[in-house]
Order: C-alpha cells, then structure tokens, then sequence
C-alpha cells in the first residue's frame, strides 16, 4: 500500500474511534436527562477537545491551523496600523465544526487584525453565546449581523437610518463619537451551519437582535471552497427598506468582513490584503 494509502487508513481509524468516544459520551449525557442546546452544548465541546488534543498531537499551528511544514503565519500581511476604520469591532461567531480547520478563512482575520478589533466566538462551545450576548449587550443599539436574509438591509441604508434615527446622520458614512464602537456579527460556517447560528442568535437575544445587514459584491469569491460550492451563486430575496430584492452573492467570512471594512471607511489595501491572505491559505491546501 503507498504512503498515501496508509495516511488515509490511520485517518479513518482516527474518525472512527473519536466518533465511538463521542457517541458513548452523548449516551452517558442523555441517560442523566441532558437534553436540547446543553447537550448540543456538550458534545460540540467534547468535539472541540478532541480537535485540539489531535491538533497539539500533530504539531498543527495554534494560530493558522496548518501542518507545521504548511503554516502560513510568516507570509500573511498585517491589517495593523491606520488601514482600518476606528470603533469598528468584528465578532466572529465560528460554528464548531469550523474550529481548528486549515481550510476556514475567517481565522485568517484573527491572525491579521489587532486583538482589540477582533474576538473568536466559537458556536457549541460551552457558556460562548453567553459570552457573545454579554458584548452586544454593551450597547445593543450599535450591533448588526452580516446576513443576506430577506430581511436585511444594504449597509449604505443602515447607516442613513441608523439603530436609533438619525444616529449616523443622514450620509452613509460610519460617525462614531470618541468611545463608541460598532459591533459587526460574521456569521461563519457552512450556509446550513450560519442559518442554524443565526436562528439560536435571534433566540438567545430576541428583540435585541442586531439588525442583519446583506452586501452585494460585484466578483465572485477567491475562497477554495467558494469556487466549488458558490462562487457563482447568490443568495435571493436580500430586501431593502424600500421593499425592493436584490442578489446577495455569497463570499467567505474573510471576503464578506473585508467588503464590510471597506464600506465603513479602511484603506483599500485592507481588501487586497485579505484577498491576498485567502489565496494563501489555498495554496498551503493544495
């Protein structure tokens, strides 16, 4: 057998014996009557945990997730420095299978951009929502989400009305005073996945929910995993205040924030940077 197919084999054998684990553990938790988002809870941490014992095991990049011999930390470009638009905070909702993936492009973000315009919020990770709601909560009339749903807006219409009427002034253009600070959910995962994490965000924070707001970028996405499954679709029924629908095309989370970046004002080698940083990461893939 080539190398090749005895890698392949010990991976199966892997996946097999962490499925066993976590199926007996999810019987132990529903014989004690753990039930409904503690057990999804649950499991999804006691995934979590055997990603990153494996990761450790393997010698995998704690920060880009890649093979030591792939990691592409070294080459990425910095989103450091006066490129970025101020009071603007980006809170990444990651679904937990996306955690520790090589091939996931919004921990490419957390690994260019300074610590206090960016934060991880891992989905299924026990006390993380909790953790998420507790931020909005700082000042809920500030907060959108990236969401192409029929009941977004353009972010041109959500900075003309503003949360509260009137706040942003009536330009589209982010004016934020001395200390304040918009929060933007990137809803990141498969678009089942991000349709799952949005449902449980409206239901955890009900009528704080921040306002979902959809962009139409004019190319298709760079993302590996875009140009199979979605680089050429778009997301129908994206509305405007005004009732009219437009197309949403669907991008990678680090695509989606660098296009929202933009729009709030960052220099245009923030967009160049994070395309250039997704291309990266699909050649360390290849």
């Amino acid at each position: 057998m080539s190398e090749g197919g005895h890698d392949h084999v010990a991976q199966r054998l892997r996946q097999s014996g962490t499925l066993a684990v976590l199926r007996s553990r999810r019987s132990s938790l529903e014989s004690r009557g753990v039930r409904g988002w503690e057990l999804f809870e649950e499991m999804a941490t006691a995934g979590v945990r055997h990603r990153e014992a494996h990761a450790a095991r393997t010698g995998r990049c704690g920060r880009c997730w890649h093979e030591g011999a792939r990691c592409v930390c070294g080459r990425l470009p910095s989103l450091r420095g006066e490129v970025l638009p101020g009071g603007v905070r980006l809170l990444i909702l990651m679904h937990h299978k996306e955690y520790l993936s090589a091939g996931n492009s919004a921990k490419l973000l957390l690994r260019m951009m300074p610590d206090h315009q960016v934060e991880l919020f891992v989905f299924g990770l026990c006390g993380e929502m909790d953790r998420l709601a507790r931020e909005l909560a700082v000042d809920p009339t500030r907060n959108l989400t990236l969401w192409p749903g029929e009941n977004s807006v353009r972010l041109d219409e959500y900075l003309g009305n503003g949360p509260e009427r009137g706040y942003f002034g009536s330009s589209p253009t982010l004016k934020l005073k001395q200390g304040q600070c918009l929060r933007v959910v990137a809803l990141d995962g498969t678009y089942s996945n991000a349709k799952h994490m949005r449902k449980a965000l409206r239901k955890r924070l009900g009528e704080v929910t921040p306002q979902e707001v959809a962009l139409h970028p004019a190319t298709t996405s760079v993302f590996r995993r875009a140009q199979k499954n979605y680089g050429e679709s778009a997301n129908k029924g994206a509305s405007s205040c005004d009732g009219s629908t437009r197309l949403a095309r669907r991008v990678s989370t680090a695509e989606a924030c660098g296009l929202l970046l933009i729009e709030l004002g960052a220099s245009a080698e923030v967009w160049s940077n994070i395309v250039r940083a997704v291309l990266l990461n699909n050649e360390a893939l290849s």
